[in-house]
């Protein structure tokens, strides 16, 4: 079952502590997949991340990595398998809105979870 199903079945305040120490390994295997595969820095997907990167995540962790996931493919739907040009993508400045001269990288660190899904409306947009 896909992150974001899961994360639909946590209450709004993210208080199941069960279902999030289930839930944070395999968010944590595959976030840590994608930071390789963009050569992130360790500081880098720690500010990505915006929490520690402990067991069990809190619900914030666990949302940012639904994102990060959900940006990650449509990345690779734009650039193919090129992870090292989607990993330089994310560094390089960016005059179009929503960026306003920042790196989609600095967005998403800068703004959180509204840098998130800035990001992934601008990434659907690109795809259509």
């Amino acid at each position: 079952m896909p992150l974001n199903d899961m994360l639909d079945r946590l209450p709004p305040d993210g208080n199941d502590d069960l279902l999030r120490a289930r839930l944070s390994p395999p968010a944590l295997r595959a976030y840590q997949s994608v930071c390789a595969g963009w050569q992130l820095t360790a500081v880098e997907g720690r500010r990505l991340l915006g929490v520690p990167a402990e067991i069990p995540l809190p619900l914030t962790g666990l949302r940012a990595i639904a994102a990060i996931l959900a940006i990650h493919a449509d990345l690779r739907h734009v650039h193919g398998e090129g992870e090292a040009i989607a990993g330089a993508w994310l560094r390089t400045p960016n005059p179009l809105p929503p960026f306003a001269g920042r790196s989609p990288l600095a967005l998403m660190t800068q703004d959180g979870e509204a840098g998130f899904q800035a990001l992934l409306a601008f990434l659907h947009g690109w795809r259509e």
